[in-house]
């Protein structure tokens, strides 16, 4: 059958995709996005504690960070030409 839709073909893309979707339904709880365990999960149901706050379903500090000038970034002197990388 040339150039006509193949209803085996489009049989087994099915059939792999039930049983893709099947193993991520199962798979899916273990597999935390890279968070680690330890981050607490909060919603509207389950508010943070303390000085923590929701932000993206996960508790976390929204304390400022404090500025430091580790290494300074070197600036070109006045009226030089600018660099071409």
């Amino acid at each position: 059958m040339a150039g006509g839709f193949d209803w085996k073909d489009a049989g087994y893309a099915l059939a792999l995709i039930f049983v893709l979707g099947i193993l991520l339904i199962i798979l899916g709880p273990h597999v935390n996005e890279g968070f680690t365990n330890q981050l607490q999960r909060c919603d509207l149901d389950n508010p943070c504690s303390g000085t923590l706050k929701c932000m993206n379903g996960f508790c976390s500090k929204t304390d400022p960070l404090p500025l430091s000038n580790r290494e300074p970034v070197d600036m070109l002197p006045e009226g030089g030409p600018a660099p071409y990388f």
